[in-house]
């Protein structure tokens, strides 16, 4: 959840996240998907440890191929997030009042961005530059490793995927100099065609030094595939005399 200052303060955090690991090729974009993949809805619960302090939030993620995602928040507070092509607003419809942030060059979300990755064998990462270069099995899991084939600054670092009974369960961002940025275990998985998807999601991110900086536990429930929006989310807008802050990146 995002709640005003601090809530701002929070997104500005998690927005640069989410750049980051855009530079580093760690997020698949929504074109990777669109070709069959047209939209998700499931209810979902985030835990996030950070800083000595725990949050909590509940509610529902609509997603759409075309390029939009809303994010329905409704536990601790009422609160719409929705992103479109470099767009994101945050709404609080009891205040009346929001941001808008522009100019924002992702429009995924990581804690959902590691569940919809899972709708290609490979997490997507053939499409975003990589290729399989290695691999080992340790306690049944097949561990492979992957290189991006960019040059220079371009370059981002290794990838590793863990597969166990042809599920996704491990996975593994690293610099380029070889430090961990993020691992990410998977479980409880259900079958959606011939894709398995993980209802339960835990994330863990690190600092330079290799400290551990936070960590994520994402619970994602009642999932719907290629569902038309329901009528709520379909004709929600934002009131024109909601107070806005413009905020652009």
């Amino acid at each position: 959840m995002f709640t005003d200052r601090k809530g701002k303060q929070m997104f500005v955090s998690s927005l640069g996240f989410t750049v980051l690991f855009t530079i580093c090729m760690f997020i698949a974009q929504p074109a990777v998907y669109s070709q069959q993949l047209q939209s998700i809805n499931a209810a979902f619960s985030r835990t996030v440890e950070e800083g000595g302090a725990t949050s909590h939030s509940e509610g529902r993620i609509y997603y759409q191929s075309e390029g939009k995602l809303y994010v329905r928040v409704q536990s601790p507070v009422n609160q719409w997030l929705i992103h479109s092509t470099k767009n994101l607003l945050i709404y609080y419809p009891e205040k009346n009042k929001g941001y808008r942030y522009n100019n924002v060059r992702s429009n995924n979300v990581p804690f959902f961005d590691a569940f919809i990755s899972h709708y290609k064998e490979d997490f997507g990462l053939s499409q975003l530059g990589f290729s399989m270069v290695g691999d080992t099995v340790r306690n049944d899991t097949l561990f492979t490793r992957w290189e991006h084939q960019g040059k220079g600054k371009k370059k981002a670092g290794d990838f590793i995927l863990g597969y166990h009974e042809k599920k996704i369960v491990y996975a593994e961002a690293k610099t380029r100099s070889g430090e961990t940025l993020r691992k990410t275990r998977f479980g409880n998985h259900f079958q959606y065609e011939a894709r398995f998807y993980p209802k339960d999601i835990e994330l863990r991110t690190y600092r330079d030094n290799g400290s551990l900086e936070s960590k994520s536990e994402i619970q994602y429930r009642d999932v719907r595939f290629n569902q038309e929006l329901p009528e709520t989310v379909k004709d929600f807008s934002v009131p024109e005399d909601a107070k806005i802050e413009e905020v652009n990146l």
